[in-house]
């Protein structure tokens, strides 16, 4: 029922922003799974992205920049530690470390917000390993990208088109982290680079 309710929530909103009827949207997977518009010129006019976890979905939308979202509910029995190895780059995994333990759960999920975040505004979802770059360093209100070392060559996207993009942490419903993310470049420019 979520599921439903985001997407036809989602199917409203796009219709508003494109003058449309809702009804009349089609929407499609990229070969990445990412949704997008069916018809090729409304998808050049606006671009979106959406997540849902447990209660609550994150909508984003931009007529000028790639974006992507991530919600994640706080799940108090998660074992989020087994989960860091394919999460956090060593340079989360220190950052995260250095501090109190009572925050370590919290931050473990603002980097994996973070990470999807990126990714799903790079297009690719986790298809990279989130592990080849770091989010977590300076700034407690953004998250501050650095690759790390090579992906691995089966990767369909370089890696390096991640630090193309800006993201932001914000509050998010009690229990909840999410992050949003966009490119620094206008959506004509991306699309010819990917």
């Amino acid at each position: 029922m979520r599921y439903a309710a985001t997407r036809a929530a989602l199917r409203e909103l796009l219709g508003t922003r494109l003058a449309a009827p809702a009804r009349g949207l089609s929407l499609e997977r990229d070969i990445h799974g990412r949704p997008r518009l069916a018809h090729r010129l409304a998808r050049e006019s606006v671009d979106f992205n959406v997540s849902h976890s447990g209660e609550h979905a994150l909508l984003a939308f931009s007529r000028k920049r790639r974006v992507g979202v991530d919600i994640e509910a706080q799940q108090t029995g998660l074992d989020w530690q087994s989960l860091a190895p394919a999460v956090l780059a060593p340079a989360d995994e220190a950052h995260l470390r250095a501090l109190p333990e009572h925050r370590h759960r919290d931050v473990f999920y603002d980097a994996w917000t973070a990470k999807e975040a990126l990714l799903k505004a790079l297009g690719v979802g986790i298809a990279i390993e989130m592990t080849h770059f770091s989010v977590l360093g300076n700034s407690s209100d953004a998250p501050d990208v650095h690759l790390i070392g090579t992906p691995s060559e089966s990767a369909e996207v370089s890696l390096p088109a991640v630090t193309a993009f800006d993201a932001v942490w914000f509050e998010a419903p009690a229990g909840y982290a999410a992050c949003v993310a966009w490119s620094r470049s206008a959506l004509p420019a991306l699309h010819a680079a990917l």
